[in-house]
This record gives C-alpha cells, structure tokens and sequence, in this order.
C-alpha cells in the first residue's frame, strides 16, 4: 500500500492535483496505513463505517466495531479509537445500525438518519460521509432516485468538500 499510495499522490499533485483523502476498497483499514497517510499529505479517511465487521473466507476485511459516529483523530494502535495522528476519520453517518448508504438503506431511510443527526449537530458539529457508487448512476430511474434521495438530504445538512470537512474538523 505504501508504494501505491506514494505512486498515487506523487503523479496527482504532479499535474496540479493536492489529494487529501483516502477511503479503502470495502471500507478496510488497518493502523498500519496511518503513517503511510501522513507520510504522502493525506489528512482525511472515509473508511469507517461504524460498527461493521465484515470477514471473507475467514479472513478479516474490515472492523469497525467500536468506532466514534462522527469524525475524531485515528489512534496509531487502534484505528476505531480516538487518538494522536493527524489523519481524521470521517465515517460514513449512522443511526441506530442504519447507513447514509445508497447500497443498504432506503430513502425513507437515509432521510430518518439524515434527521436524526441533524438533531444530534443542534449540540456539536457534525461531519460524517453518504457512500454511493458510479453503479448508482446507471440509468434514469437510478440517477432519478439518488437525485431525490440528495436532495432530501440537504433538507438536513449540506455537503461539503474534503478541504471543507478538512477546516471544519480542524476548527478553521
């Protein structure tokens, strides 16, 4: 990882482009990526999805049992703790086991989590991510669907970009 990261950020900011985030394949991660992130100027992760824990042919994928549901500092041990990195995690939102998810959640549902963090940021600020993919955009009704179902969202919050997430959770 650390070689396709380094080859990753070095020909993007050689053509003018500054990455700053990270989300591994799955939601993986694992603490040993946090230097590497450091190391090559990424400050952002959008791995985590709280509380998921996903093992394939007995081997581990992604854990994310335990995880904060709004944004925090990785631990260098422990990648669902908040520790002393400089990467900050931004988890994917949640409420009640449910996901700002295209893939696993409803409208109906994503617009009750949207609501229901918008309550919880009326206390703190509140960053968290929405997961869709290319494939959601594949036809009319698809782009239709996640069209409405961004639009109800921002009833709720707005959406920022990674330099944004990257002030606010700095407290610029």
């Amino acid at each position: 990882m650390s070689k396709s990261i380094f080859d990753l950020t070095s020909a993007l900011t050689k053509h003018g482009l500054g990455p700053i985030s990270y989300r591994g394949g799955y939601m993986a991660f694992s603490p040993k990526t946090i230097p590497v992130l450091e190391t090559n100027g990424i400050s952002l992760d959008f791995s985590c999805e709280p509380g998921r824990y996903l093992k394939h042919n007995d081997k581990l994928v992604s854990d994310w049992r335990g995880a904060p549901e709004n944004f925090y500092t990785l631990d260098y041990k422990d990648h669902r703790k908040k520790g002393r990195s400089r990467i900050y995690e931004i988890p994917v939102g949640t409420s009640k086991g449910k996901y700002l998810h295209f893939e696993k959640s409803s409208p109906s549902v994503m617009r009750k989590i949207a609501k229901e963090l918008k309550e919880k940021s009326l206390k703190k600020d509140v960053v968290v991510s929405v997961v869709a993919h290319t494939y959601d955009f594949k036809n009319f009704w698809t782009i239709w669907k996640t069209k409405k179902i961004l639009w109800d969202l921002k009833k709720f919050g707005r959406f920022i970009n990674a330099k944004e997430a990257l002030d606010i959770v700095r407290g610029k």
